[in-house]
Parts: C-alpha cells; structure tokens; sequence
C-alpha cells in the first residue's frame, strides 16, 4: 500500500518504529507496503494508521455501487487499492484510507 509508506515517509520514521508503535512486527509493515500484498487485515491497518496518526474509516454501499470519478481520481493518485468483496451478508464495501 504506497499510502501506508508515503506516511512514513512524511512522518520521517522507519519500519521498525511503526512497527514498534503499531505493536507488530517490522515484516508486517514491509508486508503491507509491498504493492503485491492486496489483502491486508483491517484490525492491522487500522493500528498502522492510528500509530501514525490517522483514523480508518469503512463506508458501507449498496452492492455494487460504483466509484465517483472524484473517488477513482483521488484513490489513483495517491495509489490506493479499493476493497470490494460481495461477503457473506451480500454487501459491497470499500475502505477509504
């Protein structure tokens, strides 16, 4: 997720310090800022982003609600992937990070 390591980025902190605050390990949080990793726990990118001063926040929708052009717009540019799953209660949902 290249949101994820933009942050820390920013935030001038290592991997092992967001791991440390985030209360995981260091390979979690290389994990979770691979490109290739798509399906992270949400319980762990939730601590990730609290540890960095952010809030997670989950929009629930109607099955198969579209992305606004707005929405695709901005998840491109900051290289967020969507989370779209047809789940057990027949439900769509995205996380917006």
């Amino acid at each position: 997720m290249k949101l994820i390591k933009q942050i820390r980025k920013s935030l001038g902190i290592t991997q092992e310090t967001l791991a440390r605050r985030a209360g995981l390990k260091q390979e979690v949080i290389a994990r979770l800022e691979r490109d290739s990793y798509t399906n992270p726990r949400l319980l762990t990118v939730k601590r990730v982003l609290a540890a960095m001063g952010y809030e997670f926040h989950i929009e629930t929708l109607p099955k198969n609600t579209p992305l606004t052009s707005i929405e695709k717009r901005a998840f491109k540019a900051l290289g967020v992937k969507t989370v779209v799953s047809a789940g057990r209660h027949k439900k769509s949902f995205r996380a917006i990070l």
